[in-house]
């Protein structure tokens, strides 16, 4: 299955986005064992937790983001942009959103644009953390983090990631970046300067795209793209 979004919910499950042309959200626990498909109004392309029983979602083919509450069943606010939407992120009573790859549309809860940021490279997957805005330019191989305001704070290309694809933050400002081509996860450090990969083919990614981190637990989601293969990783800093 192609998984195009992935999220750890607070109880652990966890939480996909897969493109099978059908409707809904897939929830497993975390030994694999499926929980329940969640309805939504088209077939989702990326999530993000909000809290312990919302989420938002985009659809790539859709020009709305919903906000649902995954235990009552229902959407709680629909939010309508211009163009369709790709990545999002949740951070501090804010909604990211990248639109049509060429902006980040920041909304509050209630829907309300706040801010839209520029994208000078075609953009699709999104992590925020504090002031820290990071997405990933799979065309051009390139990491890329601004400033919530619009700051260009450093760009990260390098030989060793081809095809960027998810991408997640730890508190620190640590950065995980999944390389679909290259078949490796990689640690960006704050200031964009130093990488090191963690994972590799030998180690079983095989088109790793999607990844979520959970910076409660610590605990790294990797999903491979075509095979439906996940990965969850304990994450022990020195």
């Amino acid at each position: 299955m192609d998984i195009t979004g992935c999220a750890i919910l607070a109880n652990s499950n966890l939480l996909f986005a897969v493109k099978t042309c059908k409707n809904v959200l897939m929830e497993y626990n975390k030994d694999g064992l499926f929980v329940r498909d969640i309805p939504v109004s088209g077939e989702p392309w990326d999530l993000t937790v909000i809290d312990t029983d919302q989420i938002a979602v985009s659809y790539n083919d859709l020009n709305y983001i919903e906000v649902i509450d995954i235990k009552k069943m229902v959407v709680l606010n629909t939010m309508t942009l211009k163009y369709n939407c790709r990545g999002i992120s949740y951070s501090d009573g804010k909604i990211y959103v990248v639109v049509d790859g060429r902006r980040i549309v920041v909304l509050d809860m209630e829907g309300t644009k706040l801010n839209t940021i520029k994208c000078d490279m075609n953009a699709f997957h999104i992590a925020t953390i504090d002031d820290r805005i990071y997405y990933t330019a799979p065309i051009s191989n390139t990491v890329k983090c601004y400033t919530t305001g619009g700051n260009r704070i450093w760009n990260f290309k390098d030989k060793s990631l081809t095809t960027p694809g998810g991408i997640a933050t730890d508190s620190a400002k640590n950065v995980f970046v999944v390389g679909i081509r290259s078949n490796n996860l990689m640690i960006l450090q704050d200031d964009g300067t130093v990488s090191k990969t963690l994972l590799t083919k030998a180690d079983g990614l095989d088109k790793p795209a999607r990844l979520y981190y959970n910076s409660e637990t610590n605990i790294l989601l990797v999903c491979n793209k075509c095979d439906g293969t996940i990965f969850l990783y304990s994450v022990m800093f020195d």
